[in-house]
């Protein structure tokens, strides 16, 4: 047995793409998904070899996504891993209501594997299902002002109050000023946000807006930590928003990898040449 408390078996997935015919096209590769922690436990205790997730094609086995989820032959542990050879991801719990939960993100280079079974046994545990899956490319066509690839970080929450400065994350703070219909977004730890790659905002009642590609102003210094994105009119803000979701492009993700690597010694690991013989041999039933 696992030991994994997993309180629903259903699954919520949201695949999530920029419109298209804009002219940011170095942007279309942000994709995310939420799914839930009882649905994977759920599936692997329940006989499932593996589950996976995210964009298909890359990496050791090619028909199933880049996200794996598997129960080591070892160690009876829940492990997620990278299967891809040049795109990294993200795993990112939202934390809970009590304050002793807090939100935290994997961080997974490309090639690499992370013990999940601690962290899932403390979010079940606090009353946490929720995950949220999101690929970031680590190569792709642009370099930020600082030379620095630049990678898609992704935060959401609910219940933001007005005029209040609120984390997201390990990685966003926010805060919606409902006087001048402004969100401001500030990345955290020594990232530097260079644009908005989709921002999903609910306001009052069934009021909605779905912005996308949001480019740094030129006049704004490269490097700033902060963006102002105006509300569309339309969506109520005076009482704050029912539900935000954040995809930014950053740059300074090798500073966050380094940190995460220090602070979690020996969870992050390479894939061994036993793990790609596994994902090689596996196939759909």
């Amino acid at each position: 047995m696992l030991g994994i408390a997993g309180r629903r078996n259903e699954v919520h997935v949201r695949w999530v793409t920029p419109e298209k015919g804009h002219v940011m096209g170095w942007l279309d590769a942000a994709l995310t998904v939420a799914t839930t922690i009882g649905k994977i436990a759920g599936s692997l205790v329940g006989g499932k070899e593996l589950v996976h997730f995210g964009p298909v094609g890359t990496g050791t086995n090619v028909t199933i996504g880049q996200v794996v989820f598997w129960v080591s032959t070892r160690d009876n542990h829940i492990w997620v891993l990278n299967q891809s050879t040049d795109s990294g991801a993200q795993v990112y719990f939202p934390g809970g209501r009590d304050p002793r939960v807090e939100p935290s993100a994997v961080q997974l280079p490309e090639g690499t594997k992370f013990d999940l079974t601690k962290a899932f046994n403390i979010y079940s545990l606090g009353d946490v299902d929720d995950l949220v899956i999101t690929p970031w490319d680590q190569k792709p066509p642009r370099s930020g002002a600082n030379g620095e690839d630049e990678v898609n970080l992704q935060a959401q929450g609910n219940n933001v109050q007005p005029n209040i400065e609120v984390s997201l994350g390990p990685y966003f703070k926010i805060k919606v000023n409902a006087s001048d219909r402004t969100i401001l977004i500030t990345v955290l730890g020594g990232l530097a946000l260079t644009g908005i790659v989709l921002l999903n905002v609910h306001g009052a009642g069934s009021t909605f807006a779905r912005i996308a590609n949001v480019v740094r102003p030129k006049d704004v210094l490269p490097g700033d930590d902060s963006m102002v994105v105006e509300v569309p009119a339309g969506v109520d803000v005076a009482a704050g928003l029912q539900s935000i979701e954040i995809i930014a492009t950053v740059t300074g993700i090798k500073m966050i990898m380094d940190r995460f690597t220090q602070d979690h010694p020996g969870l992050l690991q390479p894939l061994s040449p036993e793990d790609l013989e596994r994902l090689a041999a596996y196939r759909e039933g």
